[in-house]
Order: structure tokens, then C-alpha cells, then sequence
């Protein structure tokens, strides 16, 4: 123990838990041993030393406790454990891992353990505790994944899984190129945040294709974002069943998302991924329409994007929404001259109108949108003669 826990200890032991312990001084809390100092998302193991110094009873029916707070209370989660019984002339550690709060400011927090029990053929609750301080201190370089969410837990190997991830700066240093990405059985997706700013929390939509061969059963999804200083990593079971064949029809299907919502005057990037499975390469451009009454700065990038067979391009419409509410948006893709698919994005836009122009301070809101697979077939009647068929099967 060091010299800061000792005097904590005394000062508890002397001052703070004199009246628990005037009565029933042969059960006490003589030692917490715990890490000091902590950083934040860290866990604290934390060793409770109980001890009953009378000879003829047992100290039984504990519960012990622990957990931290600050000036205003709890913070994170309070600990418990039962123990049965600790024997008359014995002790008993207890131990716990307290999961220090991800998002957990740097400052000086308190430790609080408590033992509640009964002596033996007593039915009187008898209470001792103990408290210290912990230090917190922020790691120069850390991220935390604070949340991580599917769009469904039972999902068909091949389906499509909407990814949620929020990613948080508890470092003291700005985080540049952190990729997250999510992945299960060799397939994956990813987002690349450019600056994860010290102290920021940032979501990242992605949308994550199942491999048709993925084993029925509970599988896991895991999560990781990293950069070459910092990782983090979270992970999500879902169940899967095994691949559904499904006749493929000539028709184009598009998926009813529900509403995306993002803050007026901060700039906001949609993720498209588009597939070519046709057998030849093949050159695609993007366009939007229906943003010019509600958004500014709206672009494509890139606007054009040439696949080979089987390959797949990422296409990102950047846009600042300038009025609040429900508004929606068309992305446009074309095959030379032909639109073959075209996507409605809905997005509601929370706060206060703005004049324009803002995103050079704003955050940036990734959100990846994935349609369900549309099949387009066309003839070229008379550019090919009125015999030629030519189909087009696009995942984005």
C-alpha cells in the first residue's frame, strides 16, 4: 500500500468510520488495494480486504460494494458481490474490476466501499466502510468505441447489416486518419474519420455484406477504430441462417429507408458503394438533384467511377443542410446516357436555419447508405441492331 492509501486509510479508520465501527469493532475493512492513477475506458482491478478479529462468531450475509463518485454522485456503474461468511479469527479478500467510464474526465475522484452483514445468530445489519481518492488522467493518444449497433441481431448469410458506430477522442491529442471499420468472416467496411479532434464524439454509418457462405449459428460483428497510434475495438453477436436462394428478378428495386438526421451548418457525407457484376468494365457517373431549396456546398465525389468486373468504388455526396426539417434528395446513376438507378435519401435536419457557407468549422457527419440490389435490363434496340439485351446489376 502507498503512503497516500495508508493515510487514507487511518484518516477513514479514525474519523470517517468511527461511529459504524465504535459498536462492532471486530469486523472491518483493513485494505483496498486498486490501480492509481486510471485512465479513461481503463478497468480498475480493485482488491476489498475483509477481516473479523473476533474468536468466537462468524461475520456473515456480507455484501460489499464499490464504487466511484464525484461532486455530483455516482459515477458509472456501483459494484456488488455477496460473500457467505467470513470465519471468526479470519480474513477474506474480495475483488472487483471497476469499468472506468470512457468518457470519464481527467480530475480526482472518490473510491467508496461499503460491507453490510450480520453476526452470527444475529438478524442486526451492521455497516463498515471505507473511502480514498483515485486519480484520472487522460492517455496522450486514446480512442473508445461508446457505442456500437446493428440495424438487426437475425440476419440470412449474403443479407446486408446496417452498421452503427460512435467514436470518441479521450486522449488529450487531435486523432487524424482514424479508421473504423466493421467486419465478420472475411468481409468488411470501413469509414476513414480525416481529424478526430481531442475530446470528440463522432458516429459512423456503414452498411456490412454478409458472406453467402458465413456458417449458420451465433457469429460475431466486431468493430475497431484505429490509426498508427490508437485502437479500440467492440464486438456484437448476431444469428444467422444459412443463405436463401432467390430467383432473381428484371426490375428495379429500391429499399424505403427510414429518415437520416443531421444538424443544419455541419457538414454531411452520404457513402454509396456501387458493385459492377457484369462481366465487362464499366464506367459510371453520379449526379444529385433536389437540394437546391435546403442544402449548399453540395457535391460528388467522385463523379464518375470506372469497375472492372466484380470490382467495387466508393462514392461520397458531400453536402451542409442550410434549413431545418424533412427534406429528401436523389442520387442519379448512369450508364453512359441511360439512368439505370436513382435513390431517394430522406433527412430531417435538426437546429436553426443557417445563411450557408458553414461547414469550414463544422463537424463532419459520415453516413453510409446501401440499397438493396437493383437490377436494371434495357435493350439498345437501335444502337445494337433491336436485337442486343444488355443487363446491369448494381450493388450501392
Amino acid at each position: 500500500m502507498d503512503i497516500k492509501k495508508l493515510f487514507a486509510f487511518l484518516f477513514v479508520a479514525l474519523v470517517g468510520l468511527a461511529p459504524a465501527c465504535a459498536a462492532d469493532v471486530k469486523f472491518a475493512i483493513t485494505d483496498v488495494d486498486y490501480d492509481d492513477p486510471v485512465a479513461p475506458g481503463s478497468v480498475m482491478p480493485v482488491t476489498v480486504t475483509l477481516e473479523n478479529t473476533d474468536l468466537s462468531k462468524d461475520f456473515e450475509e456480507i455484501t460489499v460494494k464499490a464504487w466511484l463518485e464525484d461532486s455530483d454522485g455516482l459515477v458509472g456503474d456501483k459494484y456488488k458481490t455477496e460473500v457467505t461468511q467470513v470465519h471468526q479469527d479470519g480474513e477474506k479478500d474480495v475483488k472487483f474490476n471497476l469499468a472506468i467510464p470512457k468518457d470519464l474526465e481527467e480530475d480526482t475522484y472518490t473510491l467508496k466501499v461499503e460491507a453490510k452483514g450480520q453476526w452470527e445468530s444475529s438478524s442486526a445489519d451492521i455497516t463498515v466502510k471505507w473511502t480514498s481518492e483515485v486519480e484520472v488522467e487522460q492517455e496522450d493518444d486514446s480512442v473508445a468505441i461508446t457505442d456500437f449497433q446493428l440495424s438487426s441481431e437475425s440476419l440470412t448469410a449474403g443479407d446486408s447489416v446496417d452498421v452503427a458506430v460512435a467514436v470518441l477522442n479521450n486522449g488529450k491529442s487531435d486523432e487524424e486518419n482514424v479508421k473504423v471499420r466493421a467486419f465478420i468472416g472475411g468481409a468488411e467496411t470501413s469509414v476513414t474519420i480525416p481529424v478526430l479532434q481531442e475530446g470528440q464524439e463522432q458516429n459512423v454509418y456503414m452498411t456490412l455484406q454478409l458472406p453467402k457462405n458465413l456458417d449458420a449459428g451465433i457469429q460475431t460483428v466486431k468493430a475497431q477504430a484505429y490509426n498508427s497510434l490508437v485502437s479500440a475495438s467492440a464486438s456484437h453477436d448476431v444469428t444467422v441462417e444459412a443463405v436463401k436462394i432467390q430467383k432473381q428478378t428484371q426490375a428495379t428495386v429500391t429499399q424505403q429507408f427510414s429518415v437520416y438526421t443531421i444538424p443544419a451548418g455541419k457538414s454531411s457525407v452520404f457513402s454509396l458503394q456501387v458493385t459492377n457484376n457484369d462481366a465487362n468494365p464499366k464506367t459510371y457517373s453520379f449526379s444529385v438533384g433536389g437540394t437546391q431549396d435546403w442544402a449548399s456546398n453540395v457535391r460528388v465525389d467522385s463523379s464518375t467511377a470506372t469497375l472492372g468486373a466484380g470490382e467495387s468504388a466508393a462514392v461520397q455526396v458531400h453536402l451542409i443542410p442550410t434549413e431545418s426539417g424533412e427534406h429528401s434528395f436523389a442520387l442519379f446513376i448512369k450508364d453512359g446516357a441511360t439512368t439505370i438507378a436513382t435513390q431517394i435519401i430522406k433527412v430531417n435536419v435538426t437546429g436553426a436555419a443557417t445563411s450557408g457557407n458553414t461547414g469550414s468549422t463544422a463537424g463532419l457527419l459520415i453516413i453510409a447508405v446501401i440499397v438493396l440490389l437493383a437490377v436494371f435490363a434495357y435493350y439498345r434496340g437501335a444502337q445494337e441492331g433491336g436485337n442486343g439485351k444488355k443487363r446491369e446489376t448494381l450493388y450501392y
